[in-house]
């Protein structure tokens, strides 16, 4: 019986050690795979300089390159509109024409009376010259040349004030008074545009004037249309509109088929800087932090941080300008599940997380 004991005992303690190891491999084996199961698994992106464009959206108004309203610069009755509503005129066309025949029966007799002073004038400077008459009879003589010459200026300016002519080439519109209609200086016979090339007048806000430049492009298109024309900016305001915060700006727009119509409503994408370089990554890999943004990286299996600037964004990318070089591992997923300076494991490629 003490051997039988003895024996039964030896085979607990054995089952038992027996039991403890295979225990204690369960447990080294979990705690592995629980290790691995922490290390977090993210997908990189390899940063590679390319070319990238900052655009901006606005909106603007189409103008006429020189526009005018046709007025007379005294009262009067018309009698000629030589023009037709609609039309395009030449600069320096007759346009308008006033009642004026007593200006035209003055300068007939003012040029009689100068061709009769002049004659005059040369026989008595033939006379001076061999004492025939006084030096006081031919000033007086000369005196009424330049006097009759002066007369006539006036009435030829008098003349052209009866008159209308196009300043410059363009399209007339609408008339507002017929042949025979009295007129003032206040009323507006018709309206002469320059539409081509033509005026995009626009403002953009303040944090993005900088980009806005003479010599610039941009692009735009005009109520419902999906034709896209294009621009060039010449010229802005020299300051930011203190009361809306925003800069004005013109581009001139080329029309020579006339399908841009003044005072249409413009949708503008314009370009503020081009970058033959850049550093353009995902939204999503941007980490903001209370002094700036950040970025994290892989660097020998570690997760590292790098702070960065960004100076274009879009919904889907950024540009960054600094924290960033050729050839970076950039995490671009799992940023909730990394530690900075800990272990990660890169998504094999083909496969997100």
């Amino acid at each position: 019986m003490q051997i039988t004991t003895k024996t039964a005992i030896v085979f607990t303690i054995m089952v038992g050690a027996g039991m403890t190891l295979i225990s204690c491999k369960k447990s080294s084996d979990q705690n592995g795979r629980i290790n691995r199961q922490r290390v977090p698994v993210v997908n990189v992106l390899v940063v590679q300089p390319r070319p990238a464009d900052e655009m901006a959206d606005a909106v603007g108004t189409l103008l006429p390159a020189e526009e005018v309203e046709l007025r007379p610069e005294v009262p009067g009755k018309i009698i000629e509109l030589n023009f037709r509503e609609g039309s395009l005129v030449r600069k320096g066309q007759l346009l308008v024409r006033l009642k004026d025949d007593d200006l035209e029966a003055q300068m007939r007799k003012t040029n009689l009376q100068l061709d009769m002073a002049e004659k005059d004038e040369f026989r008595k400077r033939k006379l001076l010259e061999i004492q025939g008459v006084s030096q006081e009879e031919y000033d007086a003589a000369l005196h009424l040349v330049n006097t009759l010459r002066a007369d006539l200026d006036l009435l030829k300016a008098r003349l052209d004030q009866m008159r209308i002519y196009a300043p410059f080439d363009g399209k007339i519109g609408l008339r507002s008074v017929s042949p025979g209609a009295y007129v003032s200086p206040s009323t507006v016979i018709a309206t002469l545009q320059q539409t081509n090339p033509m005026k995009l007048e626009f403002s953009v806000p303040e944090r993005i004037a900088y980009g806005v430049a003479s010599g610039k492009p941009l692009r735009f298109t005009v109520g419902d249309s999906k034709t896209v024309y294009s621009g060039t900016i010449y010229a802005t305001e020299p300051g930011i509109d203190p009361s809306t915060r925003s800069l004005k700006a013109r581009a001139l727009v080329s029309n020579p088929e006339g399908k841009l119509m003044t005072g249409s409503f413009a949708r503008i994408n314009l370009l503020l800087e081009h970058f033959p370089e850049a550093f353009v990554i995902p939204a999503q890999a941007l980490v903001p932090k209370l002094d700036g943004q950040m970025v994290y990286l892989i660097e020998n299996g570690l997760c590292k941080s790098s702070d960065v600037d960004v100076t274009m964004r879009t919904d889907s990318s950024v540009v960054v300008t600094r924290g960033l070089k050729t050839g970076d591992s950039l995490i671009i997923s799992g940023l909730l599940q990394v530690r900075v300076n800990a272990p990660v494991n890169v998504m094999p490629s083909g496969k997100t997380n």
